[in-house]
């Protein structure tokens, strides 16, 4: 995957700029072109007269339009990208009609109808990618609990019916070209005997329904419908991204779920063959008067082979195209080497709307993608609307606000264990002086404990760095209304998601309560078989049911895409003011934005250190959401202390933000006498 910063590739082409420059906002909400007509109301009572006092006059006529916001632009934007899906979806229709229609021949004339009904299935698992889309990872704290939240969910309601359209569209088109073979029904010997339902015929669109079932289920778990954004890549080319398409993984991908397609579609057949006639083809064994018995299986082991085949070719199709779809969907804020925005007549109201628009959760990370965008920039013009007025504080405060919110439910429910080793070393408990300036800053009336929270023995670790009361909040400078999210007026659930809510609640619950009894069941148990040890060393050790670590860290930050690009723009936008900024707008926030990544810090060290799931493997520990912004925060941190060094004097540091800050110094004081260097 090509990800372009300043100097790769931009936009897919001018015609977005070109359509967007054509269009307006009416006040229904609804984008139409600059020279439509607009009708304009008579209030009530008012006729069309020739006397002026009867024509309203127009300023109380003129209707307030309707400013358009980010999502307005991005949604136009985002439809003009999926004209390349559409195009590349039309492409692989006509070679799957190709494909399917060598082994029969067919007429040729029909081909353009199969190419039709195929692109239109295409069409609508675009529209389940839509409706299903997600930036945010998931909010299940274990592997059984993701799969349960998975089954009752809208999500895979949608995905399964369009994806069962799409597949039973293939199978039809096959079944019209087909011999007699596929017939619905099967002659019987005397004319006394109805004709028997084709047991061909019923395994034929039982393996259609499981083809569509189990992709829709694999797709759901696996969280295909999310798309893979990565912290700080603002652009992504779709042409490199395809161009970049690994064919031997996605081969591998193909098989594999075909492979368990063909090894479970037949035994599950086997197992509830009565089941499936009596529900599925009952209607139509009576609408057309077969006999009511179950047809004798006739199908062969070739024919199996062939459907096996089929599903392949079905799968790799339908793989193929959800990378199509992210390839477009993943592009970026930018439009021909200009962001989104900047289409509108205010362009930080614009952007504005977009980083607090938490409905639509892609145009919001795509408004902190354009922030990103502008504080990397090497041209200082874009970064320009965030220098004027009071702008930088509110984005300052929408950031703070993002990430203290993420910073508490990091550290939620972890109670860190005391250190059992004190440290060797002899402890420095003096304090700097309230009036006296060092290299570290200023620590103003607060009194720095260092005995026990801060372990001089080991800087580089990070449990040294602070104080484990977990109790007590970080003194952020900014303030806000709530930690949490701004409170957003939630629809009315209806009575299905409320029933479906309390049946996964209810069998988490059922599979958790059994879990235990069958736990003390094998503990009262003296002499343990080999099949109860395995199952007590399921139940103690496997993290399916229990919890895992890689879960446990995505569900405490699920947005982790948009708080690790809050961290660059508040960093980078620091570092850049410093020759930028001459009103002194964004340096004099030093003190907040160093205290903002002190706080998200010493969350993820909290739980790094502490974690509530021990990790199975060291990849697993270093490969995590909270890892990654982990590691974020103290890069950022560690480049701002050493860049504003001389400027630490003057701020007044809380108790962690200066511990921290003492830390970097240190750390650079030893890198830069290694090198050879005298000072900073």
């Amino acid at each position: 995957m090509s990800q372009t910063t300043l100097s790769g590739r931009y936009g897919i082409g001018r015609n977005e700029r070109n359509q967007l420059g054509s269009t307006s906002w009416s006040p229904s909400g609804v984008l139409f072109r600059s020279n439509d007509s607009q009708h304009v109301p008579l209030k009530k009572g008012n006729t069309l007269s020739s006397k002026k006092g009867n024509l309203p006059s127009a300023h109380k006529t003129k209707l307030k339009k309707r400013k358009p916001t980010y999502a307005t632009y991005f949604h136009k934007v985002f439809k003009i990208r999926m004209r390349y899906y559409y195009r590349l979806s039309l492409l692989l229709s006509i070679l799957l009609s190709i494909l399917i229609a060598l082994p029969y021949g067919g007429n040729i004339f029909m081909l353009p109808v199969k190419i039709m009904i195929l692109w239109a299935s295409f069409c609508l698992l675009k529209i389940a990618r839509d409706a299903t889309i997600r930036v945010s990872l998931s909010g299940a704290s274990s592997e059984f609990q993701h799969i349960v939240s998975c089954l009752f969910s809208t999500h895979f309601l949608i995905v399964f019916g369009c994806y069962a359209v799409a597949t039973g569209s293939i199978f039809l088109i096959i079944y019209n070209q087909s011999s007699a073979y596929l017939n619905y029904s099967i002659s019987s010997p005397t004319k006394t005997v109805k004709p028997f339902l084709n047991d061909s015929f019923m395994f034929f669109w039982y393996f259609s329904m499981f083809v569509s079932s189990f992709y829709s289920l694999q797709f759901i778990i696996f969280e295909k419908n999310m798309l893979p954004f990565k912290i700080g890549v603002y652009r992504c080319d779709p042409t490199d991204y395809l161009k970049n398409i690994k064919w031997s993984s996605l081969l591998k991908e193909a098989t594999a779920i075909a492979g368990c397609i063909a090894i479970f579609a037949a035994p599950v057949y086997f197992w509830f063959r009565r089941l499936i006639f009596n529900v599925f083809f009952s209607g139509l064994v009576y609408g057309t008067n077969l006999n009511s018995q179950i047809p004798a299986i006739r199908f062969s082991i070739i024919y199996y082979l062939w459907l096996c085949i089929l599903s392949f070719a079905i799968v790799f199709t339908y793989e193929l195209l959800n990378r199509i779809y992210n390839a477009y969907a993943m592009v970026g804020c930018l439009i021909v080497k200009k962001p989104i925005s900047s289409y509108g007549d205010n362009q930080f109201d614009v952007l504005t709307t977009g980083i607090t628009d938490y409905e639509y959760p892609l145009v919001r990370l795509t408004a902190y993608q354009e922030l990103v965008y502008r504080s990397l920039c090497t041209n200082i013009s874009e970064r320009r609307c965030l220098y004027e007025d009071s702008r930088w504080l509110l984005v300052l405060n929408e950031a703070a606000k993002l990430i203290r919110s993420n910073s508490k439910v990091i550290k939620m429910d972890i109670l860190p264990k005391k250190a059992s080793v004190k440290s060797k070393i002899p402890e420095n408990n003096s304090a700097p002086n309230d009036d006296t300036p060092n290299i570290f800053g200023r620590s103003g009336q607060i009194n720095i404990d260092t005995g026990n929270d801060f372990d001089k023995a080991n800087l580089r670790s990070r449990r040294s760095m602070f104080s484990t009361n977990i109790n007590s909040p970080e003194d952020l400078f900014l303030k806000h209304d709530s930690p949490h999210k701004p409170v957003i007026p939630k629809k009315k659930q209806s009575l299905v998601s409320i029933v479906v809510k309390k049946c996964e609640a209810y069998i988490l619950s059922l599979v958790r309560k059994f879990g235990k009894q069958l736990k003390e069941y094998i503990l009262n148990q003296r002499k343990k078989s080999v099949f109860l040890q395995k199952v007590d060393r399921f139940i103690t050790k496997d993290k399916m049911i229990w919890g895992s670590y890689r879960k446990e860290a995505d569900r405490r930050i699920p947005d982790k895409i948009i708080v690790g690009n809050a961290i660059i723009v508040i960093s980078e936008m620091l570092l850049h003011a410093k020759s930028e900024d001459k009103k002194n707008r964004v340096e004099s926030t030093l003190t907040e934005v160093l205290t903002i990544l002190t706080s998200i810090y010493k969350s993820t060290s909290l739980f790094l250190d502490h974690p509530p799931v021990a990790p199975k493997s060291i990849k697993e520990k270093e490969h995590n959401s909270i890892k990654e912004i982990n590691d974020l925060a103290i890069s950022y941190f560690f480049k701002i202390v050493v860049f504003y060094n001389s400027s630490l004097n003057d701020l007044i540091l809380g108790p962690d933000t200066f511990k921290l800050a003492k830390w970097c110094t240190d750390m650079a004081l030893e890198e830069q006498k290694s090198r050879g260097f005298t000072e900073i």
